[in-house]
């Protein structure tokens, strides 16, 4: 995994928490304890693929550092996280353009939840150059078909579609069914049936 993980947060405890558990997941993992440090790092580093920022600490809030990265490197998906647990900070990062928005205390398997999804969306953001060739192979095949065969056309690149979406969501999850089930909106049955009826 080539990911970069960046957290920002004054809380040593959280960081230790999330630093040995995304290392131990394969990640490049970087902390700050402070916005100075992190902006330094900023300005000077290759920007993470995704940030996890605290909303309180002492020299920042989280507010600033989403607007900053917004303005300046929107490809960073931006997880805001907060001990506050309310309804307003979640509409906030909503509309203000974070990734998602996460309450502590977390379970651990939620950021590796978080981070497939976005690594997931990272791809996806992709889809304009790869949706040109399917254009451009579509239109090609359309023109030497007869309107009867174009309809089986449409099933088999449907299907084709279908499987190569369940297979990047088994290799971001290791080939765990349950967690690519989850990032698919599938159930694992059905997961399962589709890769047999392949």
């Amino acid at each position: 995994m080539n990911t970069n993980i960046w957290i920002l947060d004054d809380d040593e405890s959280i960081r230790y928490v999330m630093i040995k558990k995304l290392t131990k997941d394969g990640y490049q993992v970087h902390s700050f304890e402070s916005y100075k440090k992190f902006n330094q790092a900023l300005q000077e580093q290759t920007p993470p693929d995704v940030l996890f920022c605290d909303i309180r600490m002492p020299d920042a809030d989280g507010w600033q550092v989403l607007k900053q990265v917004q303005e300046n490197k929107p490809t960073i998906k931006v997880v805001i996280m907060t001990a506050f647990a309310e309804q307003q900070n979640l509409i906030q990062a909503t509309s203000q353009g974070a990734f998602q928005y996460l309450e502590k205390p977390f379970d651990l398997e939620q950021l590796s939840r978080l981070i497939q999804r976005a690594r997931l969306q990272s791809d996806d953001d992709k889809l304009p150059t790869w949706v040109e060739h399917l254009e451009k192979w579509a239109k090609s095949k359309l023109e030497q078909k007869k309107p009867d065969e174009n309809l089986d056309l449409l099933w088999k690149t449907q299907k084709i579609v279908e499987q190569t979406l369940i297979e990047v969501a088994l290799k971001h999850t290791n080939y765990k069914k349950q967690q690519a089930a989850d990032l698919l909106g599938l159930g694992r049955n059905t997961i399962a049936r589709k890769i047999r009826s392949d």
